[in-house]
């Protein structure tokens, strides 16, 4: 497995600002959490000045962090934070491929992550989706042509039967069904099919909803992000996450942490996309 990284700072989840903690025993819950106001996760560290950085998935077990980055001259990349012994080590640039990598989201079961990698670097974007088992010594998978196409495919979301659920630009949200081997042909899902651009899925473990972000024109900004709940065979109506998230800027890339207390997700400011994270309880959109 060709792997390559490149250490980038400390990352000390007991404060999330710059310099190391070498005592520090503390995940994210002991910060000064959020509530109903979203902040920017981790600014200065995680979250960095004039870079785009997207939003984070973290494992089961919640000792492992990974999200991605966008740099200005186009290099997509993943990084990764780990905690031993209780402490949280140093943010570390990881390639899987050799690509250029975003958007890893992790199986709920913490073994698998799922991200995009490009297969034509001139696009400067990532467009196939890849998964790799982390508790093996295994190489990355690139999936086969029942999820990846000649579209661009990335942010890809399992349920725990382990049905993908993915964004193919410009066409929509698409689900493969998992038979414990194999992918299923993709299939767009049609419920979502009014909402421009449609991107960025993020399916509940038991597939009970769905977080995605959407440009349509009904929304407070650019992108705003949606829930819809499934009843019976498909997805309800989409309902807009409300003002304290959605705001007249664009927000996306909607994540949820593993016990589903907090939503992370990305805001565009003034030249650089930051990380930002809100208490979350999904009973309040029923």
């Amino acid at each position: 497995m060709e792997k390559i990284i490149i250490i980038l700072g400390c990352l000390s989840i007991m404060s999330l600002s710059s310099g190391c903690s070498s005592e520090s025993t503390i995940d994210y819950y002991d910060l000064n959490v959020p509530e109903s106001t979203p902040i920017i996760f981790g600014e200065g560290t995680v979250s960095s000045e004039l870079i785009h950085d997207f939003p984070p998935t973290f494992n089961s077990k919640m000792d492992e962090m990974y999200f991605s980055r966008l740099y200005r001259d186009h290099r997509h990349v993943l990084c990764k934070s780990i905690k031993v012994d209780g402490i949280w080590q140093e943010i570390e640039e990881v390639s899987f491929t050799g690509k250029n990598e975003q958007n890893p989201v992790f199986s709920s079961d913490g073994k698998t992550l799922f991200f995009a990698a490009d297969s034509e670097p001139a696009l400067h974007k990532p467009s196939e989706i890849y998964k790799i088992d982390l508790s093996s010594t295994s190489d990355a998978i690139m999936l086969d042509d029942n999820v990846n196409s000649n579209s661009i495919e990335y942010h890809a979301s399992s349920s725990d039967n382990g049905n993908l659920y993915f964004s193919r630009e410009g066409e929509g949200l698409f689900v493969s069904t998992y038979d414990g081997s194999n992918y299923s042909n993709a299939a767009l899902l049609e419920e979502f099919s009014d909402y421009t651009f449609a991107t960025n899925p993020f399916i509940a473990r038991d597939e009970s909803f769905i977080l995605f972000d959407s440009r349509a024109n009904i929304g407070e900004g650019s992108a705003d992000i949606y829930i819809s709940f499934k009843y019976g065979d498909g997805f309800g109506e989409p309902i807009n996450l409300g003002t304290e998230i959605n705001t007249s800027a664009w927000e996306g890339m909607a994540t949820l942490s593993p016990d589903y207390k907090y939503l992370f997700f990305a805001r565009e400011g003034v030249g650089e996309r930051d990380i930002y994270w809100v208490e979350f309880n999904v009973q309040d959109y029923r």
